[in-house]
């Protein structure tokens, strides 16, 4: 087989969870299905192992608030220096600005090996913001060969930015695996959860940039009826539960998997029950 590209990924990665965790992993097998070859850099995990033909490694770093990415940084640049090298890659593709964007950054440096970086939101609308880092971003931005975005509102926040071309700017959606995510696929949900109604389902981080809250309120709004639910976590877990007054039932899986049900209150005011699973897996 003819290998056409050798790509070294840096980012989250299974076994890490997360919409860049998907992202990555989805992106690495349509590669591998267009006979490029696969290697990524991840954040230290229980267990690293390849998937497939996805060459998979990770960086030590320590677990101290603060010190973490500056260690990952260190050491994914050290072992993605050595991956680059020894596999003769052509590109690298980092997912988030930091520190994956920096540890392209200093690899290409080294290597001379050129790199892209997508932007996945929080990076640009967050990480972005702090003053003192700034023009280290800037300088990542400014140095790849591409830059990628998930969505209208991220080309418009780099586009703030001075000295970037707009032309290497490049719109790439999230996507999905329709083999998994399917109308045509029986699902589970209703029958763990005894909903009888139309569901309209939210799956996320908890943070005001997800916009949860608009969800809920929208339900006065709806002249149908169904049921909301929202499964995920985050620091807005206990502002969502008390906005949604009319609030019912708290779903949880146990250590087994096991969806135990909680009842909370029997009144309905807007209609929707609000499912937030503490232990998303």
């Amino acid at each position: 087989m003819v290998i056409n590209m050798k790509i070294a990924m840096v980012g989250k990665f299974p076994p890490h969870i997360g919409g860049i965790s998907s992202y990555v992993y989805e992106l690495s097998k349509k590669l591998i299905e267009n006979n490029d070859e696969v290697y990524v850099l991840t954040y230290p995990a229980d267990y690293v192992e390849d998937i497939g033909n996805i060459h998979v490694s990770s960086a030590k770093t320590i677990n101290i608030k603060g010190l973490r990415g500056i260690f990952f940084t260190f050491n994914g640049t050290l072992k993605l220096v050595n991956i680059v090298q020894s596999h003769s890659i052509n590109l690298i593709h980092a997912h988030f600005l930091s520190p994956p964007g920096l540890i392209a950054l200093l690899t290409s440096k080294i290597t001379k090996v050129p790199y892209c970086v997508t932007l996945h939101g929080s990076d640009m609308f967050i990480l972005y913001n702090n003053k003192l880092l700034q023009p280290l971003f800037k300088s990542i931005l400014q140095n790849a060969i591409a830059i990628f975005v998930v969505s209208e509102a991220i080309k418009k926040e780099v586009l703030k930015i001075n000295n970037i071309n707009e032309n290497k700017i490049k719109l790439t959606y999230n996507s999905i695996d329709l083999s998994r995510f399917n109308p045509e696929n029986e699902g589970i949900l209703k029958k763990e959860t005894g909903i009888k109604k139309p569901i309209i389902l939210f799956v996320g981080n908890l943070v005001s940039q997800k916009g949860v809250e608009y969800l809920i309120n929208a339900k006065k709004l709806m002249k149908n009826d169904c049921e909301i639910v929202i499964v995920g976590d985050g620091p807005l877990y206990n502002n969502l539960k008390d906005l949604s007054k009319s609030w019912i039932y708290e779903y949880k899986e146990d250590e087994n998997g096991k969806v135990q049900v909680k009842r909370e209150k029997d009144e309905k005011i807007l209609g929707e029950i609000l499912e937030l699973i503490k232990n998303e897996k």
